[in-house]
């Protein structure tokens, strides 16, 4: 009996696992062109399963913008998966708020193929100066809400290849001082990765599949 609940405990872990293993890569364009070094390549996006939500990872990489910062994000949501956004999580660093954002547009939504356009409510930004941004080697978690309980994790990976759903960042302290527009860019799978089920789990289920190895060989020496 204590057997059965185990591998019943087991198999319902290693299935909520399997619900979370999905996540995906983004890369962003430039859409304008202030700074004389284009940042883009040290913009960094991971899209995850929350749960209730899809968690958004942002952190920017060294590169030929030391002092990049991320300092507002929009995000244009055109199939309507969610209904906010809330923080999840931030660096020591990093000081964001969610629900507002100054400038009320990205700057130079009109250069993008198709022009951006953000969803209202869905936008967050550093609560103070730029120092507050996301800069190299920081990190900001930000999770969107799901609008209805029939919307799940695929309906956003769709979503995002699709170009439904995008995702716009002001980034500021760039060289001289200036700051840029960058826009999302449909994932291809190239940069599509399936997270693998953890070694935990993995040694969990074999230690009750030993555990059941051994009940049997008892019972059949009884």
């Amino acid at each position: 009996m204590k057997l059965n609940v185990l591998v019943a405990a087991a198999t319902a872990a290693v299935a909520l696992s399997a619900s979370n293993a999905l996540a995906v890569s983004v890369d962003f364009t430039r859409i304008t062109s202030n700074s004389s070094a284009d940042a883009a390549a040290q913009l960094v996006l991971d899209v995850t399963d929350g749960g209730n939500g899809a968690l958004f990872t942002f952190s920017v990489l060294d590169g030929a913008n030391p002092g990049a910062s991320i300092a507002e994000i929009y995000f244009e949501d055109s199939n309507s998966l969610f209904s906010s956004v809330s923080l999840f999580s931030q660096s020591a660093g990093v000081s964001y708020e969610v629900g507002t954002v100054n400038p009320t547009n990205l700057p130079g939504r009109n250069n993008a193929t198709p022009p951006f356009a953000h969803t209202d409510d869905l936008v967050a930004q550093a609560d103070g100066d730029n120092a507050t941004g996301v800069g190299v080697g920081e990190e900001l978690v930000l999770n969107l809400i799901y609008a209805s309980l029939s919307i799940g994790f695929q309906d956003v990976l769709d979503a995002l290849e699709a170009g439904d759903l995008r995702v716009g960042l002001h980034v500021r302290s760039l060289l001289a001082g200036e700051s840029d527009a960058f826009v999302s860019l449909p994932p291809d799978g190239d940069n599509s990765t399936v997270v693998p089920v953890p070694a935990a789990g993995l040694l969990l289920l074999s230690g009750i599949a030993g555990l059941g190895f051994v009940r049997r060989r008892r019972r059949t020496a009884a």
